[in-house]
């Protein structure tokens, strides 16, 4: 194995570091949505004359986050392939 094939192993593994912590953040971002909507609809519950709002404030912080992961996840993806077309082609020239 050539130093080049050792070096982008050593960038190869460096990313794929990236891509696992970056994952875990959405997972975690994903945890805290259903624990806000969980305490609205809780304290929605609670209250003696509830109103049509409160269960959709409570339902509005999973739909955010969603939107928010489904963006994330579509550009952690393409920017995962993009760099792994670009290290493939670094091997082979």
């Amino acid at each position: 194995m050539d130093k080049h094939d050792e070096v982008s192993i050593a960038h190869m593994t460096m990313i794929q570091g990236v891509v696992t912590r970056l994952e875990t953040n959405s997972f975690t971002l994903k945890a805290i949505a259903m624990t806000l909507a969980v305490a609205v609809l809780a304290f929605t519950g609670s209250v003696k004359n509830p109103n049509w709002v409160y269960p959709l404030s409570g339902c509005l912080p999973v739909i955010v986050f969603w939107i928010m992961d489904a963006k994330y996840s579509c550009g952690l993806m393409q920017a995962k392939k993009k760099n792994m077309e670009r290290m493939a082609g670094g091997c082979t020239g």
